[in-house]
């Protein structure tokens, strides 16, 4: 008797434990996911400089299209819609986001 009260408490702590790094891992997902859409942002806005740089400057546009497509904003509701739609699809896959307040910096 003693020795399965002492697995029900060991296999409780487990639990408990494994929830507890779920939880973590859902918060470092949400802050990678603030980080990366700052990131792109700021990317974004670097390029459209550069090439404001290029045109102050008389220099020609690279006619590119991987650089036209780059150069327009990513549009974080989008972006949002879809990993909640791919977790609708995968209900084992970790939660991320509730809403788009909780990926705004």
């Amino acid at each position: 008797m003693v020795v399965s009260l002492e697995a029900i408490f060991l296999s409780t702590f487990v639990l408990i434990s494994q929830n507890r790094q779920a939880v973590l891992s859902d918060r470092r997902a949400k802050v990678d996911l603030q980080v990366d859409m700052l990131a792109e942002q700021e990317v974004t806005k670097l390029m459209n400089l550069i090439l404001d740089i290029h045109t102050h400057l008389g220099l020609s546009h690279p006619s590119d299209p991987e650089i036209s497509a780059m150069r327009r904003r990513t549009d974080i509701d989008q972006v949002l819609d879809q990993i909640a739609a791919e977790q609708h699809l995968a209900p084992d896959a970790a939660s991320g986001p509730d809403s788009a307040a909780d990926t705004e910096a």
